[in-house]
């Protein structure tokens, strides 16, 4: 067997593992929760604004100081979202599993 099919049946074997599983169940909820991806949204949006304020000629040190703060605001709220919060940690274990595979590969070749 050629080691790139090896390398797609591991992978086939990934997408059984719990972890997986449970990043893809995370990810879709993120991906429908309305109010979270508004909130993602609005952050995007003022970010952007913070961006053109702060390239003006002259920037009004007052607008920034809100927008920053919006921003704080904002940020807080998505990520104590619960679905973010699930999210997170789903790709966290996931990462996990793909750096202890990436480290057995590695320890395995003597890289």
């Amino acid at each position: 067997m050629e080691i790139i099919e090896l390398v797609r049946q591991l992978c086939r074997e990934i997408q059984k593992d719990q972890r997986y599983i449970n990043l893809e169940d995370c990810k879709r909820r993120w991906e429908q929760d309305e109010s979270l991806q508004k909130l993602i949204c609005e952050l995007n949006l003022k970010k952007l604004a913070l961006s053109q304020e702060t390239s003006q000629k002259n920037v009004d040190k007052t607008k920034v100081e809100t927008i920053n703060e919006d921003i704080k605001i904002c940020y807080n709220k998505i990520i104590n979202n619960e679905n973010m919060k699930n999210y997170s940690k789903a790709q966290e274990q996931m990462s996990k599993l793909i750096n202890d595979i990436t480290a057995a590969v590695n320890e395995s070749i003597d890289i």
